[in-house]
């Protein structure tokens, strides 16, 4: 059904009451009312289950059409729009036309893109040289004190008013191309949460000693504890960071290892399908290398793989999957038969473990078990960031025919 008739149909389903009458149906907690939007007088409301979740589908589906729209503008502004125009049609019993519907989307289409520049404190890393920026992928990590000197060269602000109560010695900055400042900060957050399971990854395992924190709360730099017995209240406090993860030394851009290609996937603009798979993988495996949780962190090592191996969306993990999965870990990872089938071997053994535990199973695992769930999980990635012809690959399609080729050849 075109736009048109979709919110031709939500305006029918809708009504116009007067505030007291809205009132009194708040009064009488009457289920399932919404109110889309309100004047002094009148209420634009919703009745019904059915007809809320029919406005709510209507919209998303409107939002999500034109990429750039939802690209560039934040959900709250397009239905806050979408919202006012509903009440003045309605009110206004308006019979709505295709060009209304053009004229709307062109309302968000015609409204520049602004360059926006966010800077965030940083927690857990440093840099090796405090007097130069590093780039990674958008991002630009610099020393605090460096940034203001190179900030207060652009921007006449009060330096002193601008950074009070700044607490961080380093910060991270990315630049977000938007329509509306919601829809900046939207991006830039969940940029900022993919760098950090990003480096997560780059870090290689789960390792207490390191805590990074942008944008959450995903490591846990700080420790309150209180002990309580009839007896005695004993207390103890940290907020101790073992060591720092010094961002821009050379092992971060190291090409032996794919990390020259890692930050390269940072926001790169029309990545194919392969390559989102890839950076799935990758973020899994940053929450797995921050998670504190052993069983957690063993099954998104598990998932890790199975973003860049479950060639059909939406599909359970079944054991005609998992064999498919162990072929594909197998011939990518294995040199020679025997080694193929060894691992085979190891990683039907880990998702019966996965099995187990999805099913309720109190089962421990090992620290050799969720070692080996790690080093295939990450070599995995790494494999697909060195080797070029893997790299190269644009679709699950495409994998499932390489794998094809290397089994028969």
């Amino acid at each position: 059904m075109a736009d048109l008739e979709k919110v031709q149909k939500l305006i029918a389903s809708a009504s116009i009451i007067s505030m007291k009458e809205f009132q009194n149906i708040i009064f009488e907690k009457t289920p399932y009312v919404s109110s889309v939007n309100t004047s002094k007088q009148c209420v634009f409301i919703l009745s019904g289950i059915e007809k809320l979740a029919y406005y709510e589908s209507v919209v998303s589906d409107m939002y999500y059409e034109n990429n750039d729209i939802s690209a560039t503008v934040s959900r709250k502004s397009f239905n806050n729009y979408i919202d006012s125009l509903l009440f003045q049609w309605k009110s206004e019993n308006h019979e709505v036309t295709k060009s209304d519907i053009d004229s709307f989307f062109l309302y968000f289409t015609n409204q520049p893109i602004i360059d926006y520049n966010f800077v965030k404190g940083v927690y857990g890393l440093r840099l090796n040289s405090n007097n130069k920026e590093c780039k990674i992928g958008p991002f630009t990590f610099y020393h605090q004190p460096y940034y203001v000197q190179v900030l207060s060269s652009t921007n006449k602000m009060d330096q002193e008013l601008l950074w009070y109560g700044w607490h961080n010695e380093y910060l991270v900055t990315v630049n977000i191309k938007a329509r509306d400042i919601d829809k900046a900060k939207e991006i830039s957050y969940e940029l900022f949460y993919q760098l950090e399971l990003f480096i997560f990854y780059s870090i290689g395992q789960f390792n207490k000693k390191f805590a990074v924190n942008i944008v959450t709360q995903i490591s846990y730099p700080f420790d309150n504890c209180l002990v309580l017995n009839d007896k005695e209240t004993t207390s103890s406090y940290s907020r101790e960071i073992i060591d720092l993860i010094p961002i821009d030394d050379p092992y971060y851009f190291d090409k032996s290892i794919g990390n020259d290609k890692l930050w390269e996937l940072l926001r790169t603009p029309s990545i194919d399908k392969m390559k989102k798979r890839i950076i799935s993988g990758i973020e899994w495996i940053g929450k797995a290398n921050s998670e504190i949780n052993i069983k957690n962190r063993f099954l998104f090592y598990l998932i890790s793989l199975e973003s860049v191996f479950t060639f059909q969306e939406k599909t359970l993990i079944s054991p005609s999957i998992v064999s498919t999965l162990c072929e594909g870990v197998a011939f990518i990872l294995g040199n020679d038969k025997e080694e193929r089938l060894e691992i085979d071997r190891i990683i039907k053994k880990l998702y019966e473990i996965r099995s187990a535990l999805s099913h309720g199973s109190d089962k421990s695992i090992s620290e050799q078990e969720l070692q080996l769930a790690c080093f295939y999980s990450t070599n995995i990635i790494r494999a697909f960031l060195v080797v070029d012809e893997l790299f190269a690959i644009k679709s699950p399609e495409d994998l499932n025919k390489y794998i094809k080729s290397k089994k028969y050849s």
